[in-house]
């Protein structure tokens, strides 16, 4: 029976009788809100006989609501003589608290609501197994449409939570060094920067100082909102160790690590105990002096790679990463590179050689990012991270992107 048909007091004697035979409790009000009627799952439900809950918790559907956010929003749908579903909590006569699920639906005839029909659904249940009760929706009419009203819902709570992310990715992006602050260090430069998600757990970081530029590379554990979590605590966190006292104090790249790592340790209280998370960040950071004749480069899991008179120089990282590790080597190593005119520098994360191919089904791999560099060193620097965003989207094909990406080529 369609609950707009129900205009007549025989149909709603009729309905009376097929709503006493299901599960959901069910309330039925008169044009104004006043309950009138309740079957016998209502009484199951809540423990109160009609009369008991009127006393108790009032008459009125239409003026009993959790709050006045929900009062509002249902008369906004019940306007415009459409259904509205809401949350809230109850406890019954058995002094047990139970959240349940409403829908109110007007009963129209010729667009005036005569009545109004209730649907409580237990979502103590609801909750736990929203797919199961979904199913047992669809065994009657009015159990579907409340599968779909909620439906609807999480729609809506899915796109305020991406919305949500979305600003959040805008104040991550906020905490990245601007491109303008990049060319004042270094003019000939490219950033190719792919969050896998609208978050990110790879980022880059750099300060300028009077006689050095720190710059750095991270890959956070996670990505997404995760791993952007962690970005911020490694960019706080190098914000604190690398200041202008720092550089002056001729602090090496390997001191920043080893700083670093103490630091994440700490803030995430890791002991190093068995099934502990390791969650933590692999990076490469740069001190490079302001004549530009030599880079301090020391990593944690990210290496760095130059290229000279068309050839690559790999320099490797140590293999561990910032945060706790079972096989931990100590202190980072400080690796000394002497700069000469027209070196190609470049600091990456993991996500691009990770990356799996539409047709090969396999990683795209070190190697191969090494031979693609040779073969575009000679373009602008510009145009490399443009040549090198190119070939990934045509490595991966349809295939999703895997993880987060983030290089930085620069020209001396």
């Amino acid at each position: 029976m369609n609950f707009s048909e129900l205009h007549s007091s025989n149909q709603i004697e009729l309905f009376k009788y097929i709503a006493d035979n299901v599960d959901n409790s069910i309330m039925i009000a008169d044009a104004n809100g006043d309950i009138f009627w309740v079957n016998e799952s209502f009484r199951s439900l809540i423990g109160y006989s009609l009369s008991e809950f009127q006393e108790k918790f009032g008459k009125n559907l239409l003026e009993n609501f959790p709050n006045a956010k929900t009062k509002n929003m249902v008369t906004m749908f019940l306007a415009e003589n459409e259904p509205a579903m809401y949350q809230y909590q109850l406890i019954n006569k058995n002094g047990n608290t139970i959240w349940l699920q409403r829908n109110l639906i007007p009963v129209i005839n010729n667009d005036v609501a005569t009545a109004y029909i209730a649907v409580d659904s237990d979502m103590t249940i609801v909750k736990l197994a929203m797919e199961e009760i979904n199913l047992q929706k669809k065994q009657v009419e009015e159990q579907r449409n409340i599968a779909i009203a909620r439906s609807e819902e999480i729609m809506r709570q899915k796109q305020q939570i991406t919305d949500s992310i979305q600003y959040a990715s805008n104040i991550q992006r906020a905490l990245l060094p601007p491109e303008e602050t990049i060319k004042e260090a270094f003019p000939d430069f490219f950033i190719l920067y792919k969050p896998r998600d609208i978050v990110s757990g790879d980022f880059y970081w750099l300060r300028k100082f009077k006689n050095a530029t720190v710059l750095a590379v991270a890959d956070c554990t996670g990505h997404g909102v995760p791993g952007a979590f962690m970005s911020v605590l490694g960019i706080s966190f190098l914000n604190e160790i690398v200041t202008a006292e720092t550089v002056l104090s001729n602090t090496t790249a390997a001191e920043i690590l080893d700083n670093l790592k103490a630091m994440v340790i700490a803030a995430l209280r890791q002991t190093g105990k068995s099934g502990e998370m390791h969650d933590g960040m692999d990076i490469a950071l740069c001190v490079i002096n302001n004549e530009k004749t030599q880079i301090q480069y020391a990593g944690a899991y990210n290496p760095l790679l130059m290229i000279r008179n068309g050839e690559v120089v790999k320099y490797k990282a140590d293999r561990m990463p910032i945060g706790i590790y079972q096989k931990d080597k100590g202190r980072f190593n400080n690796n000394i590179i002497d700069i000469q005119k027209d070196d190609l520098v470049y600091l990456f994360s993991d996500g691009y050689v990770d990356q799996v191919g539409n047709d090969a089904g396999k990683k795209y791999m070190s190697k191969p990012f090494q031979d693609f560099l040779l073969t575009i060193y000679n373009e602008p620097i510009q145009k490399q991270g443009e040549l090198l965003d190119i070939e990934f989207n045509r490595w991966r094909g349809s295939r999703p992107q895997v993880d987060d990406i983030v290089i930085i080529g620069i020209k001396f």
